[in-house]
């Protein structure tokens, strides 16, 4: 059951503040005002969802889906709004999706609109998802574009799975090279070393140079690998700064072969946000500023606001995507066809089709170029160490001879 945080007089001069547990905010205020409160005022707990809660990671974009789908199924089946989230409240088996579907439930039968009870909660609902539902039901279409909705999670997912999928074998490749050279000079290069200190004569440089690195390891282990954690955490800190942010939004873009892939694929995200806002009835203004939240690289989004500022001028919107800088002539042409031809909603679409193709090909050809070449990065070092440590063997067998 919710809980509820409220202050609320007792007396004249004394006010009382506390937590109440209740269906929703209405029952809550009944009940304090049975115990002979009078309620100042009735919140959601603090530390729940509408405050950006640890929970969000736990609701994935295929909760999303099956959220969209089923709302809708049970819409286009004759159940009224409340009593379909409350059968996806029962059917549901994420614990904190279905707390969440609850409260969802609760707010819509105290009199709010869905929109504006998932407007509560803009950790988890985005403000193009909550626009989409807004623009629903303003036109009266809420099972088509909770359809829409879910169309779009289940093409998003699907476009990031692809990305994971193809980037699994480089990661697990990097991570057993890692773990082999640091076992080789954190364990097995320091059992040697008492071999080659026995020898009495001057060592190679190589040699001295994996000697030096083994004791290090050794007798440094732990803070080596306590520095790799801070230093991964500081460095996710310092991204989250506007300036590093700009910074590495920039080199994403400009990077050989790299940024042609982060172009498409914030493209894709794009053009697909703006066609089902556009589908939906959203006017393009508003339409351009909603899908702006889509795209997570900051000189694209700063991009598409100039577009949305040219637009609200009465500039057309391919006319708009020629002065900017990250919008390809492939994308500028169809949409002015589209445009013309008063369907730009599924030129949008057509776009976001190729570019997601066009991304799946450039992730697949970049993870097998980069393949052998960290295999051949972690080969030559592992080289490097076992040649270094074969050199005094070397060099005594020329001396004996």
């Amino acid at each position: 059951m919710p809980t509820f945080f409220y202050k609320a007089k007792i007396s004249p001069r004394e006010i009382s503040e506390g937590k109440i547990e209740a269906e929703n905010r209405s029952q809550a205020v009944n009940k304090l005002l049975n115990q002979g409160y009078f309620p100042i005022s009735v919140q959601d707990e603090p530390g729940q969802y509408g405050e950006g809660f640890l929970v969000l990671k736990k609701i994935s974009g295929h909760d999303f889906y099956v959220f969209s789908h089923q709302l809708a199924v049970l819409i286009n089946s004759g159940l009224d709004l409340l009593s379909s989230l409350n059968t996806i409240t029962t059917q549901t088996h994420n614990r904190h999706f279905k707390r969440l579907t609850a409260e969802l439930a609760a707010k819509v039968k105290d009199g709010d609109s869905l929109s504006k009870a998932m407007a509560g909660y803009p950790q988890i609902f985005s403000p193009f998802y909550t626009a989409m539902v807004r623009s629903a039901e303003t036109g009266g279409n809420l099972e088509e574009t909770l359809n829409r909705l879910a169309d779009y999670c289940a093409k998003d997912q699907e476009l990031r799975a692809n990305i994971k999928q193809a980037l699994v074998y480089p990661i697990f490749v990097a991570s057993v090279g890692f773990f082999t050279i640091f076992v080789l000079l954190g364990f097995v290069v320091p059992r040697l070393s008492s071999v080659f200190t026995d020898l009495g004569h001057n060592l190679p440089l190589p040699t001295k140079i994996i000697l030096g690195l083994g004791k290090l390891f050794q007798n440094y282990w732990f803070i080596i690998l306590a520095g790799c954690f801070l230093g991964f955490f500081f460095l996710r800190a310092q991204v989250k700064k506007e300036k590093v942010k700009k910074a590495l939004d920039s080199f994403k873009l400009k990077a050989p072969v790299i940024g042609e892939i982060a172009v498409k694929i914030e493209l894709t995200h794009f053009c697909r946000g703006l066609f089902t806002l556009l589908k939906a009835g959203v006017p393009i203004g508003t339409a351009l500023e909603t899908a702006q939240g889509i795209v997570d690289n900051g000189l694209i989004k700063d991009e598409i606001k100039k577009i949305r500022e040219e637009v609200s001028r009465g500039i057309g919107f391919a006319a708009s995507l020629k002065t900017c800088r990250y919008f390809p002539a492939f994308m500028i042409n169809v949409a002015s066809v589209g445009e013309e031809s008063g369907k730009l909603d599924e030129s949008l679409l057509k776009i976001s089709q190729e570019y997601e193709a066009d991304t799946d090909r450039n992730i697949k050809m970049f993870t097998k170029l980069l393949e052998p070449v960290l295999i051949l990065i972690m080969g030559l070092i592992v080289g490097f160490i076992v040649i270094a440590m074969l050199l005094p063997l070397f060099q005594m067998d020329l001396m004996a001879k």
